[in-house]
């Protein structure tokens, strides 16, 4: 897995948004040609709760330097998680299928 430069700002995500659990999919889980090297993120966090999704990812973006660190996040909220997580649409199955936990905050262990 393909994560050196996020490693460094898993600690900056989860102070700011202190509820966070941060997911990785697509080639940081199935590595693929050497081209790709965009960092996939899925990040969940009733912080987002009330901030249109242009604006959630504006934020992340601008928090971890984005986007010459060539992150592309998906926000949701915990609900939005939830209700992914019974889609049954191709991109749904596709996301759950490769998320892979890599950070969540202490009051979470």
């Amino acid at each position: 897995m393909r994560l050196p430069v996020l490693a460094e700002k898993l600690d900056l995500l989860t102070h700011y948004f202190s509820d966070v659990r941060v997911f990785v999919y697509g080639s940081c889980v199935q590595p693929r040609s050497e081209g790709d090297k965009d960092i996939d993120l899925v990040m969940v966090s009733p912080s987002f709760a009330g901030v249109v999704g242009v604006k959630r990812k504006q934020l992340v973006c601008r928090l971890l330097g984005t986007p010459s660190l060539g992150v592309d996040p998906i926000c949701l909220t915990p609900k939005e998680l939830e209700r992914l997580s019974t889609s049954k649409s191709q991109y749904a199955l596709f996301l759950k299928d490769q998320m892979l936990e890599i950070g969540e905050t202490a009051e979470d262990d």
